[in-house]
This record gives structure tokens, sequence and C-alpha cells, in this order.
């Protein structure tokens, strides 16, 4: 009591705020609560984080471990370390170390200690470690062991050792090889280890001596043990533990040790040290948040506590205490002035002001009740009167008290006339059939003396004036406690409605006659029931059922007369129809089996029929026919359609009808917009509706003939014409068409196909052009061999001259520039067969460009029209490139055939330049797909017409020609391009209109003198080994002969292929070379061969040939032969060849096998 006492002393703004305090305080606890738990649960995660860190560190360990077990193990195995061979242990374990970074020092020792080989050097006999632990461990287990923190002898660096014994065939001990890990190389493995900010971690050997610290301390020196944290470890190989690190700082310890086996005692510690305050720093920073959160929370509620309190409750409550003493002083209108809110003071001041307007409201209403029932009476006269039905008032006994309005003009009498009157005597005594109405047979009678309501549809009822009418009417008593009183009744006059209903009958005869005698069916469904409730004859008898079958017969039901899979068609249909408009007519097609059994597809119409008062459809009304025939039609003109459609898109060509009259084309597959580049859509909306526009002018009067001919005698037709297409390129066509004409003979249209030829007559031009090359190669080949067998006996009887005339001689010079037209001689015969054989490209050589570009104008002054004046400016004489000579004099010959066909009709000024540019980073701009250097550009220039901007955007694409038919193949710059790009250079083309074109080529520069890899020792080497010489050309034959023994070989001659075997099965093993010629009669060089390495296969064959060695490698090959060389060839290059094949013979015979060579460590042990 005394607790309620002082509690109700305190104001509400007080309570408010004690109650804020009780609110929060167990908030406060729960987030300490919290706090401490996060703590727990980051102190469990460190400990696994930490945990899993020591494992991975320890599997790193003992990766480094088993690495060094295994290339200790390996090298124990060696015969170097078995044989004690110091030095080639020496040099061993340095390759050793080259390769495994990850050890400082390699060594071996004797048993008793004494080092005789290291990696690093030192005195021999002067490092004894048999006092180190890992010696000494291995020399009593006979096994891999680990040692302690040792600083080496020999690198005196801090390492970590481990030893393996070395045993011999008998299994005895004869020494140990040691490796010396590095300490530093722990950095890796652990930057690797992914360890938490402000971490430490700590690697000590057995003795508990630190090997490594992670990060470096000055309170914490390597080599010494640590000074706090084993009393904690104890015997334990891993946990966790928390003390101060030796810098100080608390932390949680996770540690492991590591064992070489199971029963081995440990020889490693691995720790890592976590921060305690780094792993609290989370929890500790959300409790405190968290708390100040609250605390803030807290304020701010007080505040809105005390500021609410006064706005929410203490003022709504003073504006209540006012409104009820006015209320109480008599004012009726007073009100408390508050908002009806849903809270409790809302609810007091609506219930306040609710109750004083009820009671003012109860006042004016007893003012307003007698006003009401005035009001009331006038408004009922008022609709009696204006009713448009007969209302008539009668008392208990028939008698009539009142008559509105209508009743009085229906009747025809005046409201005095009827009051006071018998009804039924009145207006109701004679039936429609003229017979007297008996009283008690009159339904008002009934009404008055039963009290049972009555209603007539159709009944005579008479005028003042005698006549009668049709009438409807009802009669409703009047009760009085339960007694009848009176009754009303109500009439209309149904004259008007009879005569509608009469021509509603003849109507409705006339459309159910139209309905019955209908070839359509006809159809009412009602969507509730779901069946139809009505079906026309023509329905009935499609279906094959009786009216009453059928209109019993559900439409969804398993004995639906529709198909199955068109009954979610139908259901939809209806679905969309039950929501549709007035008017709305929706169609459908489906199928229905017909009376025979058949399956036939009908389409129908239909459309809302009736609706109910809430205005839903009810009632669906509908007309089908049978479209079946008419489906087979379209289906057999669909599959014909997808026949022709398909045929039409597998065609390589243009399928079309053209109409006549300028009416247009019609295209049935997509190969139009292929071959012309436009579109239909395009065609059209520039105004082209066929394809004549795009013919070329010249070829259209032909085309057009062709077609008025096959008109003309309705025929087919065949043309081929050229067109434009969209990019401006020339296509090259065939059409083939026919006229079509309906049944009466008269012309509809012309169907046919356009096929593109265009790739065809290029790869025809292509392939008389390749026939035409081929025909020259051939007519090349036999002049160059004869020709080359001329300048073989010129250049070898020459040089053999040379030889002996000394260079004193005037003849001595003469003889040289004889020599020198020989070999020009001989690589012109080269470049015109490796031209006219159009063969793959030959090796680059590095050459002067000049000279090939001089002996390409040579050429070309022969063969072009003396109208054309051909300048030089050739200011690079001396640089060189790597290329391959024939293939740049065909990019030069091309180049310059263009030129010279651009300047046909009225000659020019062809220049020829050459010149040495270096591309820097400006000038490399113009050029993207080079580097930037030195470069020999190679600028071809003429004076003709010049090129319009879009032909030179398409020259060097392959078959592009802008020349007559016939006058090219289109592949000129194309392959000018190709070799270019081959050379590692490019090329590009500037032209005006009118001025003339410019083709610029770059090739790279050779840096460097390149004359010291093509200048080769010009003595002529010997020997004394036997050779088979044999060739048809006896001058050749001879000249090489006295070479050869000049030389000082022995020499057997033979004049063709079959002495030359002869000579050889005679005496096999009497020659050490054949060298023969290719073409011979009576048995060629490759058949010869064959024999020959039938008999001896070891024998080294050369062939000589007149033509080209490129063309003959293949068959060489089969035929057992060494090397092809072409004719004719200098003295020296004959003489270092033969010196050089003799030489590789001899070096093959004397080949010993390869030594097997010791397979060093892996380098990632």
């Amino acid at each position: 009591m005394r607790f309620e006492k002082i509690l109700t002393s305190w104001s509400i703004r007080t309570k408010l705020l004690l109650l804020i305090v009780a609110v929060f305080l167990p908030g406060a606890g729960v987030i300490i609560h919290d706090g401490l738990e996060n703590r727990k649960k980051d102190l469990q995660a460190a400990k696994r984080d930490a945990t899993l860190l020591v494992d991975t560190l320890a599997a790193q360990q003992e990766k480094i471990a088993m690495g060094t077990k295994q290339m200790l193990s390996t090298l124990a195995r060696l015969p170097q370390v078995r044989n004690l061979d110091a030095e080639a242990c020496s040099k061993l374990f340095r390759e050793l170390i080259e390769h495994n970074p990850l050890y400082y020092a390699v060594g071996a020792s004797t048993p008793d200690g004494t080092m005789f080989a290291n990696n690093r050097a030192f005195e021999s006999g002067t490092v004894n470690i048999a006092g180190q632990k890992h010696v000494r461990d291995a020399l009593e287990t006979r096994d891999f062991s680990v040692g302690e923190y040792v600083i080496g002898k020999i690198t005196r660096v801090p390492s970590l050792h481990y030893a393996y014994p070395v045993l011999d065939e008998n299994e005895r001990l004869i020494a140990v090889v040691t490796a010396a890990f590095r300490l530093s190389e722990y950095d890796a493995l652990i930057r690797k280890a992914s360890l938490p900010p402000d971490s430490s971690v700590l690697i000590l050997d057995h003795r508990g001596v630190r090997l490594y610290r992670y990060p470096e301390s000055d309170a914490a020196p390597l080599g010494r043990p640590p000074t706090i944290g084993f009393d904690e470890i104890g015997d334990r190989d891993e946990g966790t533990y928390e003390r101060n690190s030796d810098d100080g700082i608390y932390q949680l310890f996770a540690f492991k040790r590591l064992r070489l086996t199971e029963d081995a005692p440990p020889y490693l510690l691995i720790a890592v040290g976590i921060p305690k305050d780094k792993i609290l720093q989370k929890a500790n920073i959300a409790m405190l948040n968290s708390l100040l959160f609250l605390f803030t929370a807290a304020v701010v509620a007080a505040c809105l506590a005390w500021f609410l309190g006064n706005l929410v409750l203490i003022r709504p409550l003073n504006h209540l205490v006012a409104a009820t003493q006015e209320f109480g002083s008599g004012r009726m209108d007073a009100r408390t002035g508050l908002p009806h809110t849903p809270d409790e003071l809302g609810k007091l001041a609506q219930s306040f002001d609710n109750m004083a307007a009820l009671l003012e409201q109860r006042t004016m209403q007893r003012k307003k009740s007698a006003q009401e029932l005035i009001r009331l009476y006038r408004q009922n006269q008022l609709i009696l009167n204006a009713a448009g039905e007969g209302i008539i008032g009668l008392d208990e006994n028939g008698t009539i008290t009142f008559a509105n309005p209508a009743a009085r003009e229906i009747l025809g009498y005046d409201e005095e006339e009827l009051i006071g009157r018998d009804l039924h005597r009145t207006i109701h005594r004679v039936s429609h059939d003229g017979t007297l109405q008996p009283l008690t047979e009159c339904p008002v009678w009934l009404c008055l003396h039963k009290g049972v309501s009555g209603r007539v549809r159709d009944q005579m009822l008479w005028r003042k004036d005698g006549t009668s009418f049709p009438a409807a009417y009802s009669s409703t008593p009047i009760l009085e406690d339960g007694r009848v009183v009176g009754a009303v009744v109500t009439f209309r006059d149904r004259s008007a409605y009879k005569r509608a209903e009469e021509a509603l009958q003849k109507s409705e005869h006339f459309v159910r006659r139209v309905i019955e005698t209908t070839p359509n069916l006809l159809y009412i469904y009602d969507l509730a029931e779901k069946r139809n409730i009505y079906m026309n004859r023509e329905t009935r008898a499609f279906f094959g059922y009786g009216p009453e079958e059928v209109q019993t017969l559900g439409w969804f039901s398993s004995q639906s007369p529709f198909h199955p899979d068109d009954l979610p068609v139908i259901e939809a249909h209806r679905e969309a129809l039950s929501k549709a408009g007035e008017g709305d007519v929706r169609g459908m097609e489906f199928r229905a089996r017909h009376a025979s059994g058949e399956w036939r597809w009908l389409t129908s119409h239909e459309v809302v029929f009736a609706r109910s008062p809430e205005g839903a459809v009810t009632q669906i009304l509908g007309s089908a026919q049978d479209i079946t025939q008419r489906k087979r039609m379209e289906e057999a003109l669909g599959e014909s359609v997808a026949s022709y459609k398909a045929l039409a898109e597998n065609l390589p060509g243009i399928v079309y009808r053209s109409f006549p009259g300028g009416q247009g084309m019609l295209f049935f597959n997509e190969m139009l917009e292929s071959i012309t580049g436009y579109t239909s859509g395009e065609l059209a909306s520039r105004g082209i509706f066929g394809m004549e526009p795009l013919i070329l002018e010249e070829d259209r009067q032909r085309v057009a003939a062709a077609v008025g001919n096959a008109l003309k005698e309705r025929k087919p037709f065949e043309v081929s014409y050229r067109l434009r297409h969209k990019n401006g390129s020339t296509k090259h066509c065939f059409e083939h068409g026919r006229p079509i004409y309906d049944e009466g003979g008269e012309f509809l249209h012309v169907e046919g196909v356009i096929f593109d030829t265009t790739e065809r007559l290029h790869l025809e031009n292509h392939l008389r052009q390749a026939q035409k090359m081929e025909a020259i190669g051939t007519l090349a080949g036999g002049i160059a061999h004869d020709f080359n067998n001329i300048l073989a006996a010129i250049l070898i009887y020459t040089q053999m001259v040379l030889r002996e005339i000394p260079e004193s001689n005037p003849a001595h010079a003469d003889l040289q520039q004889v020599v020198q037209s020989s070999l020009r001689a001989k690589e012109l015969v080269k470049q015109i067969l490796a031209f006219s054989r159009q063969t793959e490209e030959e090796k680059k050589h590095p050459l002067i460009v000049g000279s090939i570009i001089k002996e390409a104008i040579q050429l070309l002054r022969a063969s072009l029209p003396s109208t054309i004046e051909i300048r030089q400016k050739i200011a690079s004489r001396e640089d060189a490139a790597l290329i391959d000579p024939t293939q740049i004099h065909q990019v030069l010959m091309n180049l310059c055939t263009n030129a010279a066909h651009a300047m046909r009709e009225h000659g020019g000024v062809l220049e020829i330049g050459l010149t040495k540019v270096r591309l820097g980073a400006e000038e490399i701009l113009s050029w993207p797909d080079l580097k930037p250097g030195q470069y020999l550009q190679l600028t071809v220039s003429d004076t003709g017409h010049g090129m319009h901007p879009d032909t030179l955007q398409q020259i060097f694409d392959p078959y592009f020609t802008t020349k007559e038919p016939g006058e090219g193949t289109g592949l000129g710059l194309a392959v000018v391009h190709g070799i270019v790009k081959k050379h590692g250079g490019a090329v590009r083309v500037r032209s005006e209109l009118g001025k003339g074109s410019t083709f610029d080529v770059l090739i790279p520069v050779i840096e460097g003198d390149f004359r010291e890899s093509l200048e080769e020792d010009a003595d002529m080497p010997g020997g004394n080994e036997r050779i088979l010489l044999v060739d048809d050309e006896e001058a050749l034959l001879l000249g090489k002969k006295r070479l050869f023994e000049k030389l000082g070989y022995g020499v057997v001659a033979a004049g063709n292929g079959r002495e030359a075997l002869e000579a050889f099965q005679s005496r096999p093993d009497h020659f050490d070379l054949v060298v023969t010629d290719c073409t011979m009669p009576h048995m060629t060089g490759f058949d010869l061969a064959r024999e020959i390495k039938g008999i001896r296969p070891d024998i080294p064959i050369v062939l000589s040939t007149g033509g080209r060695a490129a063309d003959l490698l293949e068959k060489a090959r089969e035929a057992g032969i060494l090397e092809v060389a072409t004719k004719p060839l200098d003295l020296a290059d004959l003489a270092r060849m033969v010196r050089r094949i003799l030489d590789q013979v001899q070096v093959e015979e004397e080949d010993e096998a390869d030594r097997p060579r010791m397979r060093g460590p892996d380098p990632g042990l």
C-alpha cells in the first residue's frame, strides 16, 4: 500500500522516465553477455587459425626434409661419392647448388669426420665435422639425420644441417654426405603462410635453440634458446599456450614438434604466436560500441518521453476536463476538440464527443418527426398519381376506395364515378370469351376473402364505353392485426404487348424455317451447363444424334464429339468469349466426329447470345461450316509450297518470279543479297523492281533479246551477263528461266534461277594460266638442261685455264670475265626456270638487292614497248637484305608489268628507284605493320591513267582486276603483297586519276657486314679418295675428271649409266663416291643410283642436273641419293661439295655411341 501511495504521488512524466530505465537495463546486460561470448569465440577461432598455420609450416618443413633426404640418398649412390673422388664430388656439389638455391652447402666426409669434398673451396684435411650432431646420428643410425643450429666451419653461415650415410656394396660405412639448409629460406615459407598482422613465428632445434624468428627481434637473437615458453609446452608434441613473447607482447601460441620417424626424438619445434589483444580487439570494440549506442538511445528516449508526455498526455487530458465541465453546465454543443485517434485518449475523446452529439441529435429528431410524416404522405400521393400502371384501392367488401389517374384513364371513368362502386361488377364481369365471370372465381374476391395474393397474366377487363382490353393484373391483401381489411389491385393494358407477341411469333416462325433449312450448323451453347441447349437440323444430321441426345451430351464428356487434341483450343476459345463485349465475333477451327465416324474440320463464328443480370455471359450463339475439303487442299498446297521452298533454299542461285508490265520480281530464297549485295527491300526503296538496272549496260540488250525470244517462241532461255554488285565490283552471272502461261494461253510471269559464276570463271582463268605456266616450265626445263650443260663446260674449262695462267697475264682478266658472265647466265637460267614453274619459295640469302633490280630491268627493256621510257634511280648499291632473289625478281616484274599496262595506249615514263630509309617513331605511323629500323625502299612509278579510290581498296585482293577478260588473272598484286609480307616488309600504293600510280615496297636491311657470311675460301680442297664420275656430255666428263685428278682424287669416268654400272659391279668396294648426271641415254641417274644402292647401300651418291634441284629432291631421296647439285657448278663449289660429303661419311663411320651421363638431382628437391 505504501508503494502504491508513493507511485500515485509521482507525475506521469516521472513514471515514463522510470519505465525507460527499466527497459534499457536488460539490454545492457545482454550486450555485455554477448561481448564476452564473442571474445570466447574469437579466441577459439584464433587457436584454430594458429594451429592451422603451424600445421602448414610443419608440412612445408617435412617436405624440405624429405626432399633433402631424397637428394642425399641419390648422392650416396653415385660412383663419384662411393669412390671418394674429391674433385669429381666437389664439381658435382657445385652444379647441384646452382640448381637448388635452398641449400647453402653440400659436402662429403669420411667416417672420422674429415671433410674431403664440398661445393665451397676449402683446404683438404683442415675441416672435421665428426663432433656435429647430424654426423654422429648418421654414423650411429646409418640413416638420414638432422642436426642442430650450426654456423658452418667453411661457409660461416647459420644453417640447419642434414646427413646421410654412404655405404659400399658390402653395406660398410665409407662416408657421410651432408647438406646445409639456408635458414633464411624460411622467409619464403612464411610469406606464403598469410600470417595475421603482428604475428610471430619461432622455429627451434631439438635443444630449444632458435633457428629462425619472424619478425626479427633484438630481444630474441638466433642461436640462443628462448627465455620463456617451454614450461607451458612440457612433453606435448602439439597444442597451444599463452605467454609473453620474447619482446614482451602477450600472445596466444600454437606449437608442433617434428620427428623424422614416429619413434625418433623431435628434431624441430615450430611455434606461431598471435597477439591476444589483436584477437580480442574486434569483440571488445563491438561490445563498447553497443553499450555506447544503448546509452545514447536511453538518453534520447528519456528526452522524447519528457517532451511527448506533455504533448500527447498532459495537454489532451486538460482539454477533456474542460469539455466535461462545459457540457455539464448545459451547453449541448460542447466538444473536446481533440482528434479521434486510435489511442486511449483519442478513444476517450471520441466517446465523449459521440455521447454529446447523440444527445443533441435525439433532441433535433423529435422536432423533425412530425414534419417527416407530412412529407411522406404527400410523397406517396405523388407516387400513386405518377405511376404508369392502374392502381385501385378496395375495402374488405370489394368496393373501390381509391383510383389513381392511370386507372381512371385506362378505364374511362372519372374519380367520382369509380369511388364506391363494386370492382368486380364494374370492370370484371365478363370473360374474354363472353361468358359471365363467377364472383367466387375472381382472383380479387379470393384475395379479399382468403387473404391470398393473386397474379393474372392475361384477363379481359371492361371500360366505361363497353369495350374490353387484355390486361395483366395482381391483387394484394391489406392486413391489419392479421385480418383482411382491403386490397390493392394493380393492372396494365396489354393490347400493345399482344400485337407485339403476334408479330414476334410470325418472325420466330420465319427464323426457325431459315435456321432449319440453312446448310450451316447452328447452335446455342450454355456456358454454365456446358452443353448445347439448341441445335438445328443440319447440326443434328452432322453428329447423327436426335435432339434430346445431343442436348444431353456434354461437349467435354467422355463421349465428346470433338477431337481430343482440339479440346484445349475450344476451352480457351469459350473462356475468351465469356469475357467478350457486345457485338464481338470470335472464330476458331476444330475437328469433330461426323455421324460416319470420320473426323471433319469445322470453322465456327460465335457471339454472345445471353447474359445474366450481373452482365456475365451465359449463352453463346454459334454458326459452323464443314471445311474438311478446304483443309485437305490447304495441306496439299502447304506440302507443295514447303517442297518448293526447300528446293529454292538449297539452290545456290537466286530463285525468282518476274511479272510483266514493271510489276517487279518475287524472290524465293536468300541468295539475292549474297549475289548482288542488296535485299529485296533495299531494291524496292531505290525504285528498282527487277534485275535489269543492275546488269551492265553493254549486256542488257543481249539479255533482253534472249528473254524476248523465249517469250516469242514459248520456250526456256539461258543467258550469261555481268551485273554491278552493291560494293561496286562486277559479278558474272548465268540465268536459266522459262515463261509461264495460264490454261488459256495467257502469259503470267517468268520463273527462273540466276547463278553467280564469278568464282568459276576465275578458277577457269587461273587453270588456263597454270596450264600455260606448266607448258612454259616444261619448255624451259628442256632448254635449261641443255643450256646448263653448255655453261658447265665453259665454266669448268675456263676455271681450269685460270688456275694455270698467272694473274699477270692479260688473258687472265678476260677469262675472269668469262667466268663471271657464265655465273650470271647460270643465275639467269635458274630464275627463268623457277619463275616459269611457279615453284615454292627458295631459301632466302643475304644478297645485294641493287644487282637483282638491275638484272630485272635488263629483262624489262626487251619486253616493254619503245613508247615507255624506263628510268632507274638505284641510290642503294651495296646494301643487302635477306631475300629470295627469284621472288624479288617476280615482285618487280609484276609491278612493272602493271605499270606498263596503264601506259600502253599513250606511253609514258616508268621510274624504278631503290633507296635506303630509316623509319623512326613518326615515320612508322605510315607503316603500321613494320617496326622501327632501316629498310630498302623499292619504288615503281608510272605516268598512266591512275586508279579510283574505290579500286585502291581492293587491288591486293585475289582475283580482283580492272583489266578486260583474258588480259589478267587478278593474282599479280596479291602475289606481290604475299611475297613482301613473307620477307618481313610492307607495300603501299599512291594513285591519282589522270596522273599515275606509285608503289612503295619496304624490305628490312641486314644490319652489320654481311659479306663475311657470304665469302668462302676460294681454295679448292682435295683428297685421295676414289670417285666414279658419270656424264653423257663428253666435254663435261673430261673437264671434271681433269679437275678431280688435279685435286688428288682417283677418278673412273663413264659416259653413260650402263658403263658406270659395269664398272661399279666389277669393283664395288673400290669407290668412295659416285657423281652422276641426271638425264642420260639408256639409264638415267636415278636408275643408276637404285642399282648401285642395291649392290652397296652405304655408298654416297651425288646427282647433277641442268634443271632445278628442288624439283628432284623427293625423287632423289627415294633413290638413295645424298645430294642434288644444279649445273653449271663453279669449280671451287664443286670441289668443296665433294670434300664436304666425303668428310661427312668418314665422320659418320667413326662416330661412337654417346656415353651415358649422370642425371642431376631434381631442382625441386
